[in-house]
């Protein structure tokens, strides 16, 4: 298409809008042509250019919640619909559907608009009626617009859950006496808050003798209550409380909670109030006074007895003493005497034993210490602290605690402990209770601190012991110090005198102290010693050792005494220094600065001692290197006779570039020290080298050649003639050239690429390599060098089965070669489609060709496609063009059929919905589907609506395939003119055909006692045993009336008749009725009213009494069979009970020891019973009970036995343990007698 002329603007620039009209959609081309209207000016045409038009694709989000929602609840679904591409734009006022899976089906919710902001919302209420599992919501939208695609949102998937049920206990306080009333009440809702109403709550009361159950209804507001009167037959302790809500429907949960805390049941508590002393005199009686009353001081309780009792240490026994009644105000009083007057501690006890059975026991227990009289003991040591060769004086008082009287002419201990205890003797108290004793014998004591002085009594008959305080006493020693300790002077060199004078001298009093030793010490070896004179001074010497250590020393005086009471002392002497002869250098020099390696270095100096006298003829250490880190000694040289020394020395290869510190060092010898020189600093260099290299180009081709070239000179720009260098490219080496030219240093070399050489951008370098260590090495990088390859493409002939499905594969396959007709190997290939690249991609191999698969995208139009191919490669020119490939491309079809169970004759028909869809889901209309009944074809038929026609598709009538369950398949051939493929489905659900059909009447009597209701029952099944099900069909009854009946799901019909009189004689029979073909008629059945000859309930009777109680099910059973007829066919009750298969359960049960499961089984199968004879069965919302009391006002039966029944029920049913056997005999004895009254009771009408 020609969009017409533009004119280009004087910069030559042009523009030409142009609108792409609806409904196109697609790859558009396009590309600018310039025809020149003058000679010199040649016509030219722009590049091809390629757009993808398409529509908006709307973006659909949901959200459904809450997640998981609970049944009675609603789901909020909400979401937005925008367009991405057009930056969020909201799609407002739109169409969208709603829709709901769940297990049944697909459901369309409803159908709304989006609001100004693209966004909607729905609000769906969860059913009863919804089943739990998990459900999916999704939303819909179909575009109005060309310009905007169809959409639908994910299927947001929601977990539909059993309505939750909350059930709550409270009782109107936590303890309780026994004559109180316990209120229990509480709450059943549903987990929204909604009420449960007339439902049963069952309160388990549990405590140590067992649980006991109760029911509860809840009222219209949910709530229930429950009163418990309290006896003293309740025992004391804790009461658990539990209550459980069973549901009987899975749609809604059990429910149970626990009342906390837990109810206490407890005696009343009685209290003994006494008044007692803690402590008596071991001459005085022990009186007792208290009061009985309740918990809390009052009421008193009058003439009661209250006994005492007293703790016998030596059988470790209680044993009675005596026994009193309380008066009227609860008082009672006790009087105890002692014999011997020993102090000790009595343990007593006041207990009431409670007559009262609501009253709790009450004990009272209490101490008594007897106690002789208590004295007191002091004491005074004085002086304290004292001199340790003076006397201390220790001074006692003893009197009475109570009055302070005197003890007097009583002997007190006096002890001495300073780690070890020792008797100083004793006092013997005076008149007034007060003695002294004086002592003086520690002078050569060696502890001085810490010592107990203490006075003891022992105590006599009615005086009790007592031990005073512990008076802590210390010894002093007579102190002494040493002072004005000097030395003349501070540095001593070895072998010198060093002089120590002072003074030793008493703290107090200040005085001289002469005639005694005092030492010289050094780090405690002794250096000197000598006597004090008269006043106190000392002199010490000591010499100093040639070989004693250089350094700093401290020196002391020590004083150590001769006697216990006079103390030690030391001092130290002012610190000294000792040093050894040193060096002088007045000249130390190295040079030249810098030097190169493999050169010599000069070094030169003049060391003489420190007094100025040349160090003549004696060695010198030179040391080199890092003068604080890696050094090394490097020679040894020797003074002349004026201390003078020189060398030339050469620096080794390996030596470090850069700082060398230089020094020389002489060893300590005899007296004198180590001595060193100032550190001298060169540098050690090499010689440097100046690399130039370059290239020629920075494009080549394998084939083509290339130039490399450069100089080599010394720093100085000196051509380095005879040197080598080497070139490098891509990892190796290609020339090592020697520099010949004098003038420049230059070089060159010329390199053929070869047609194994790497493609890419190829990396070199050159290298000067050092002669020696005297060198550096040289590293000059060439410019990257791209090298590139010319191929040609070739693409195979286009495959014969050139139609593909979307997402199927088609390979390409061809070969690449190089400019020489070599094959290229790893060559990047890329499918195109037309003119458009893919993405695809393959390589070749090593003999050139290449295999591609691609997959057709699932975006790709229906219809022709052009494919061809291309190098992708960065490093290989393409020179050629390779021929293409047209294909074919088919979606597929999606055909479905749906059918639920019908049960058809031949000739009748069956509805079932049949949808079809192309691959980008858009139904085919208008298409022609074949339907199979099995494998019998039933015709080809015309989807006029292919999203859900339901069509009718008769059986042939032909059938010959026999009866059963047949599936029904649907074929689609396809549709070669749209790019369709073929499809087949199968239906999920079978179809049941039958030719004929088998009347089953053996569940109808053929006899009826006279005036008695009875049931015909006729069961409708096909040759193979199927039941036909849901069929309509004509009872005929004695051909005068007609019912209309309908098939159950196990094919049978139930008809109830009423009573006739003896003789009566009636016909009846059957017949399938339908619209479509002839219908089926039954044989015609008779049923003859009259009374059976004979009386067997006799012999049934004597049966029963004679069975065991233990076989109490089998009596049952023996009844059905001898008067019911029972056995030789099904007996269904009117509420679908078959009661010979629930008793040999109830037997099985009984024999397998669940003795709980065969009671519950029983009872049950009792109330299905009551219900089939009064019309009538429990409902959810009745108690056991409750619907006991309807079954007793209809069927008359011995109330005491049904409610022994019951309450059998209930304790096997709720109780949570096994029953015993005897239980299980008693309620099946139960059972027994009430089944044949229950069974000879007329049905109510």
């Amino acid at each position: 298409m020609n969009l017409g002329p533009v004119l280009t603007g004087s910069d030559g620039y042009y523009e030409l809008n142009h609108t792409i009209m609806s409904p196109y959609k697609g790859i558009v081309e396009y590309w600018a042509n310039f025809t020149s209207p003058e000679p010199a000016l040649a016509s030219a045409e722009s590049v091809h250019r390629f757009t993808n038009v398409k529509a908006y694709d709307p973006l659909i989000t949901i959200f459904a919640e809450p997640d998981p929602v609970n049944l009675l609840q609603t789901v909020t679904i909400q979401g937005t619909v925008t367009l991405p591409e057009a930056g969020g734009f909201p799609l407002q006022f739109q169409n969208l559907t709603i829709w709901m899976e769940n297990a049944t089906g697909i459901y369309n919710l409803t159908v709304l608009q989006t609001n100004s902001t693209g966004g909607y919302v729905h609000y769906f209420p969860i059913t009863l009626g919804q089943e739990t599992g998990t459900i999916w919501f999704w939303a819909n939208y179909t575009s109005p617009y060309y310009s905007v695609e169809n959409a639908e949102s994910v299927h947001e998937p929601v977990l539909v859950e059993a309505t939750g049920t909350l059930i709550s206990v409270y009782s109107n306080a936590t303890e309780y006496y026994l004559n109180e009333t316990v209120l229990i009440y509480g709450n059943l809702q549903f987990s929204n808050g909604t009420p449960l109403q007339l439902e049963t709550v069952y309160i388990h009361w549990v405590n140590a003798s067992g649980t006991f159950v109760f029911e509860k209804k809840t009222d219209a507001l949910g709530d229930y209550s429950f009163l418990y009167n309290l006896t003293i037959n309740d025992q004391i302790g804790t009461v658990d409380v539990n209550v459980t809500f069973i549901s009987g429907t899975p749609l809604i949960e059990d429910a149970s909670a626990t009342l906390t805390p837990s109810i206490t049941l407890r005696l009343y508590t009685l209290e003994l109030t006494m008044t007692v002393p803690t402590r008596i005199y071991v001459d005085e009686s022990l009186w007792i006074q208290g009061y009985l009353t309740y918990e809390g001081g009052s009421p008193p309780l009058t003439g009661e007895i209250v006994e005492l009792w007293f703790y016998n240490t030596s059988s470790s026994s209680w044993e009675y003493l005596s026994s009193v009644l309380t008066n009227s105000t609860g008082g009672f009083n006790f009087s105890v005497s002692f014999g011997s007057p020993e102090e000790m501690t009595i343990s007593f006890a006041c207990a009431h034993w409670a007559s009262d059975p609501l009253n709790d026991d009450v004990v009272a227990y209490f101490d008594v210490d007897r106690i002789k009289y208590q004295t007191n003991l002091e004491i005074t040591v004085v002086p304290n602290p004292v001199l340790q060769n003076e006397t201390v004086s220790i001074s006692v008082y003893l009197y009475l605690q109570l009055n302070s009287t005197a003890i007097t002419n009583t002997n007190v201990s006096i002890y001495w402990d300073n780690g070890t205890l020792y008797l100083l003797g004793n006092i013997t108290t005076d008149g007034s209770g007060q003695g002294t004793l004086l002592y003086s014998g520690m002078d050569y004591d060696t502890i001085r601190s810490g010592i107990e002085v203490y006075a003891y009594y022992p105590g006599a008959t009615y005086l009790g012991t007592n031990e005073s305080i512990h008076e802590i006493l210390t010894l002093n020693q007579w102190q002494t110090e040493i002072v004005n300790v000097n030395v003349p002077v501070a540095v001593y060199r070895l072998t010198e005198t060093v002089v120590v004078t002072g003074n030793l001298r008493y703290v107090t009093p200040s005085v001289p102290y002469g005639g005694v030793t005092v030492e010289l010490r050094l780090t405690g070896a002794l250096l000197d010693f000598s006597v004090t004179a008269a006043d106190g001074s000392f002199t010490l010497y000591w010499v100093i050792p040639g070989s004693q250590s250089l350094g700093l020393y401290d020196l002391e005086v020590h004083f150590i005494s001769s006697f216990p009471w006079i103390a030690d002392s030391q001092a130290p002497v002012p610190q000294i220094e000792i040093v050894a002869p040193g060096y002088l250098w007045s000249y130390f020099a190295v040079s030249p600065d810098p030097v190169y390696r493999f050169s010599d270095i000069n070094i030169t100096g003049i060391v003489t001692w420190d007094n100025g006298t040349p160090y003549a003829d004696s060695p010198v250490d030179l040391y080199w290197g890092d003068y604080s880190g890696t050094n090394e000694m490097f020679r040894t040289v020797f003074t002349d006779s004026n201390g003078r020394f020189s060398i030339l020395e050469e620096i080794p290869g390996d030596t470090p570039l850069g700082d060398l510190d230089v020094w020389a060092y002489i060893e300590p010898l005899g007296y004198a020290t180590w001595g060193e020189s100032p550190v001298r600093t060169v540098v050690v260099a090499i010689y440097s080298v100046v690399l130039t290299a370059d290239v020629n180009t920075n494009t080549a081709h394998r084939g083509g050649t290339i130039i490399i070239s450069g100089t080599l000179q010394f720093a100085n720009g000196t051509p380095m003639v005879g040197y080598d260098i080497e070139i490098w490219w891509n990892g190796q080496l290609m020339a090592a050239i020697t520099i010949a030219d004098p003038v420049s240093g230059s070089y060159s070399h010329t390199y053929d690429i070869q047609y194994d050489d790497d493609l890419g951008y190829i990396p070199g370098y050159v290298d000067f390599i050092a002669p020696s260590a005297a060198f550096q090495d040289a590293t000059e990088f060439l410019p990257d060098v791209l090298v590139l390859e010319y191929v040609d493409l070739f693409l195979d002939s286009e495959p014969a089965a050139n139609d593909f499905n979307r997402g199927e594969t088609v390979t390409l396959t061809g070969n690449v070669e190089n400019d020489i007709g070599s094959p290229s190997e790893g060559v990047t290939v890329e499918v195109m489609r037309g003119a458009v690249l893919t993405g695809v991609t393959g390589q070749t191999e090593a003999d050139g060709s290449y295999s591609i698969d691609f997959t057709i995208p699932f975006s790709w139009g229906r219809g022709m496609h052009t494919l061809t191919v291309t190098v992708a490669s960065p490093y290989h020119e393409q020179t050629n063009t390779p021929i293409s490939w047209t294909i074919i491309v088919y979606v597929i079809s999606n055909v479905d059929v749906q059918v639920s169970r019908v049960d058809v004759l031949p000739g009748e028909t069956v509805p079932m919905v049949i949808t079809l869809y192309d691959g980008e889901g858009s139904p085919i209309h208008n298409a022609a589907v074949t339907v199979y009944f099995g494998t019998v074809s039933a015709g080809m038929y015309v989807l006029v609506d292919a999203t859900g026609s339901t069509l009718s598709i008769a059986v042939p009538a032909s059938w010959t395939e026999g009866d059963g369950m047949f599936i029904i398949s649907v074929e689609y051939e396809g549709d070669p003119s749209l790019y369709i493929r073929a499809d087949t489905d199968t239906s999920s659900e079978s179809v049941h055909i039958f030719s004929g059909v088998i009347f089953d009447t053996s569940a109808t009597p053929s006899r009826i006692d006279p005036d008695q209701v009875f049931y015909i029952v006729v069961s409708l099944e096909d040759s193979q045993g199927n039941p036909i099900t849901n069929r309509g069909v004509e009872l005929a009854l004695n051909t005068t009336q007609i019912v209309t009946l309908t098939t159950d799901s196990s094919g049978t019909v139930t008809y109830r008749v009423g009573s006739y009189p003896s003789g009566t004689i009636l016909t009846y029979s059957i017949n399938l009725t339908s619209s479509q073909v002839a219908d089926v008629t039954s044989d015609t059945f008779t049923i003859r009213i009259q009374t059976q000859g004979g009386s067997p309930l006799q012999g049934t009777d004597l049966i029963i009494a004679g069975i065991l109680l233990v076989g109490a099910v089998i009596a049952v059973l023996a009844y059905l069979y001898i008067v019911k007829g029972m056995f030789r066919s099904t007996v269904v009750s009117r509420s679908s009970v078959d009661i010979p298969t629930k008793l040999r359960n109830i037997k099985k049960l009984a024999d397998a020891g669940k003795y709980g499961a065969s009671i519950t089984l029983a009872y049950r199968t009792f109330e299905q019973m009551c219900g089939a004879k009064m019309g009538s069965e429990r409902v959810h919302s009745e108690t056991a009970r409750e619907y006991l009391d309807r079954v007793l006002q209809t069927i008359p039966l011995d109330g005491g036995s049904v409610q022994t029944f019951v309450q059998t029920y209930e304790e096997a049913r709720f109780s949570h343990h096994e029953m015993s056997r005897e239980r299980y005999e008693e309620a099946v004895r139960i059972f027994t007698d009430l089944y044949p009254r229950i069974d000879s009771t007329a049905p109510v009408e």
